[in-house]
């Protein structure tokens, strides 16, 4: 790629961003990703390869969704990993948790993180003993029971904000559904107890917004999606009594996304039989 932003890292070949991006089209090859995708449906309109790249440039820097969003789009040493120019904003946040969804829920989790990482040691890119990571650790597994408390977050703050926000719900009530609206709880995911907490916090709220949305008819299809993402997702009466839990496995037609309509209906279409849309 000849551009400015190439130029500007003249002399750094010795970078991990720019390693990746010398390497990047031998490391994740869109064809890894194609039993994700319908064969009837195109191109994914985001390559699978550039969502890739991006989590191995999360696994390198340790970030979140959102801030791996803001660094793709305003760092340019995550640009020249990614292959972008500096004009460009590839991804939404949500869209990285849209992509892990996808393929845990084609069984392509594993099996992609491992021939991406298994290339890239050989590229020196990461040491040997991150190949640990997939077999011990579950990160693409780990980042889909994060997505799963967010996307359980983002239906809670779709009811609230379409019953008028925090202020037309009970007093009571306003505090801790203004919480959920204001984003993500910051916890120590690593913590089983502070993530089981967490949990029964959102599963509570939750009730109680739609206890107090019943009546309201106009909020009909955003109560019924969180209904089924809590369905989904969340055993909320276990068998150890410890409060609500994350089911285990993933449901063929998971809701993934409260904010792209294509991908709920992508869902229903598949276990449907249909193929006239991308596979979920």
């Amino acid at each position: 790629m000849d551009s400015l932003l190439w130029a500007l890292f003249e002399g750094a070949d010795s970078s991990f961003y720019v390693r990746l991006a010398t390497h990047g089209p031998d490391l994740i090859r869109d064809e890894d990703f194609a039993d994700c995708y319908s064969a009837g449906m195109g191109r994914p309109s985001i390559p699978p390869s550039l969502l890739m790249r991006a989590v191995l440039l999360q696994l390198r820097d340790d970030v979140s969704d959102r801030e791996a969003a803001r660094r793709a789009a305003k760092d340019l040493d995550w640009k020249r990993g990614l292959g972008l120019e500096a004009d460009v904003v590839p991804f939404h946040h949500t869209t990285l948790s849209v992509f892990r969804s996808r393929l845990l829920i084609n069984d392509a989790d594993e099996r992609v993180l491992r021939i991406t990482l298994e290339r890239a040691v050989t590229a020196r890119l990461f040491p040997k003993k991150v190949l640990a990571l997939v077999d011990s650790t579950g990160v693409m597994g780990a980042a889909a029971v994060a997505d799963t408390y967010e996307l359980v977050r983002q239906a809670i703050a779709r009811v609230v904000g379409a019953a008028g926000g925090a202020e037309a719900l009970p007093r009571k009530l306003r505090g801790r559904a203004k919480g959920i609206v204001a984003g993500k709880t910051r916890i120590d995911w690593a913590d089983s107890n502070a993530r089981r907490s967490e949990l029964g916090r959102l599963v509570t709220v939750a009730r109680q917004v739609l206890d107090a949305t019943a009546d309201n008819e106009t909020l009909s299809d955003a109560r019924q999606l969180l209904k089924q993402i809590i369905d989904q997702n969340i055993d909320v009466d276990p068998d150890d009594g410890a409060g609500p839990g994350i089911r285990r496995g993933v449901a063929r037609d998971r809701v993934v996304s409260v904010v792209d309509p294509d991908i709920v209906m992508a869902a229903r279409a598949h276990r449907n039989g249909s193929t006239a849309t991308r596979r979920m």
